[in-house]
């Protein structure tokens, strides 16, 4: 690069506050990482030099540009690593980062820990650039990641509906390598956040969320979410969506809807005194949720005690430092599930013990107290003087609920990996860090009408 073009982009940077490509960048990066993560049915994930193909080097490629570039933008912008600023408040996920970079050179899987890895950078700096940006980009950085997941759960509808055998919703089917262009769980797992992100934005900014928009996402997201059969991302998804709810709708206001609620029952009571429709309906859903399974293998959470057994063990044979990034066995390959490879631990805590040790295991935990912390407090310590600190919050919840099974946001890159970027650059953002309780009511007064959803009209 030229002396001149650097100075030119230098320019941008600082210009109004340092915000053009401090603006758009992350929102070329939200829907970059979040749709570049598709795969195609049949193909094997590589584990050497010799198994790379052109969607893995597209995949990385694009990844370490996204890397480079926020690297250049946090430089520019002259980190400030002081207490309460941004970039300190990622320090500890920070050397969690460099610690996973460190952890490439004893995996027995180098290719596989070197791209997994350089995902997880392009995740955290992407958290790092939004967190240091400015406060009023942050509602657009919220609508186009919820634009990219609704245009990710239409795209894998819509390959649903020409050819089942090629979306990978269809579990029936028996695929070898990748299940389809996406995997059921991945596409259960977003459209399980976007009914989220919809239900935060009707009803936390209800006059900042048209109808038409609720309606055309919760539309398609609840129809990738039944067709996934994902029953985490169902449950996960439902216990937030109702918890959203109930923390939303003032005391006072619940009176007629449990009137009608009650008034519904009573004549339902009336009319099917036997509950043979309830049954009925009862045993689809119960049919729906089992996916053929029998009871041992439900009581088994679907082969994961197995896998937790399994990576359990490994771990224990280098508990301190673990096994690599992404590599989860001493070898690089378990016997797992009928067959050799190198499976995901399907739970975060144990993913990281394996992976990274106990050490890793700590830097992470202490990042994500030191990230978060702040914003969950005021929740429960500031109600009054909210901005961006509920949609955290209930985000926050859903990915407790849903790490349990699923190594989700520190495995391969997906949509979810974005949002939890999104949320963690928000968290650390000033804006949301600020602890005067009259800046921060001023603040959000001051709310941009765009904030947290999409389809939105200005009503300043």
């Amino acid at each position: 690069m030229s002396h001149s073009n650097a100075a030119a982009l230098t320019s941008l940077v600082d210009e109004d506050g340092g915000q053009l490509i401090a603006k758009w960048f992350p929102i070329v990066s939200i829907w970059a990482l979040g749709l570049l993560c598709f795969s195609l049915p049949g193909r094997l994930s590589p584990e050497g030099v010799s198994s790379v193909d052109l969607i893995a080097v597209g995949k990385l490629g694009a990844r370490a540009l996204i890397v480079l570039v926020a690297a250049w933008i946090l430089i520019q912008r002259k980190l400030d690593f002081r207490a309460g600023a941004p970039i300190w408040a990622m320090t500890p996920l920070l050397f969690w980062l460099g610690w996973s970079v460190l952890s490439v050179f004893w995996s027995p899987l180098l290719i596989v820990s070197v791209g997994q890895v350089c995902g997880m950078a392009a995740i955290l700096l992407l958290a790092a650039v939004i967190g240091c940006g400015p406060a009023s980009a942050l509602p657009n950085f919220v609508s186009h990641t919820l634009w990219m997941l609704f245009a990710a759960s239409l795209a894998t509808l819509l390959l649903h509906l020409v050819n089942p055998e090629l979306s990978g919703l269809d579990r029936a089917l028996d695929i070898p390598g990748s299940d389809g262009f996406v995997h059921p769980t991945a596409a259960g797992a977003t459209a399980s956040l976007g009914l989220v992100l919809g239900v935060l934005a009707r009803f936390v900014w209800p006059r900042n969320f048209t109808s038409w928009a609720a309606s055309s996402t919760f539309v398609v997201h609840f129809a990738v979410l039944i067709l996934a059969s994902s029953r985490s991302a169902f449950a996960a998804g439902a216990v937030v969506c109702v918890a959203i709810a109930i923390w939303s709708i003032e005391p006072r206001k619940l009176g007629w809807p449990l009137l009608l609620l009650g008034a519904g029952i009573l004549g339902y009571m009336l009319l099917d005194p036997g509950f043979r429709e309830t049954r009925e309906i009862l045993s689809l859903g119960i049919g729906y949720m089992q996916r053929g399974q029998t009871v041992t293998q439900l009581k088994d959470f679907s082969g994961r005690l197995e896998m937790w057994e399994a990576v359990g063990a490994e771990f224990s044979k280098s508990p301190w430092i673990g096994h690599g990034y992404f590599c989860t066995s001493a070898e690089g390959k378990l016997f797992v599930w009928n067959s050799w490879s190198n499976p995901t631990a399907h739970n975060i805590l144990l993913q990281l013990l394996a992976t990274g040790g106990i050490v890793g295991t700590l830097l992470f935990l202490w990042g994500m107290c030191r990230a978060f912390g702040k914003a969950l407090l005021d929740v429960v310590l500031a109600p009054d003087n909210l901005t961006y600190q509920p949609m955290i919050a209930f985000l926050l919840f859903w990915y407790l609920i849903w790490t349990f099974g699923c190594v989700s946001f520190i495995g391969p890159i997906r949509p979810e990996s974005v949002v939890f970027a999104l949320i963690l650059g928000i968290a650390i953002h000033p804006y949301v860090r600020e602890s005067d309780g009259g800046e921060q009511e001023s603040k959000r007064e001051h709310l941009p009408a765009r904030l947290a959803a999409y389809g939105m009209q200005a009503s300043e």
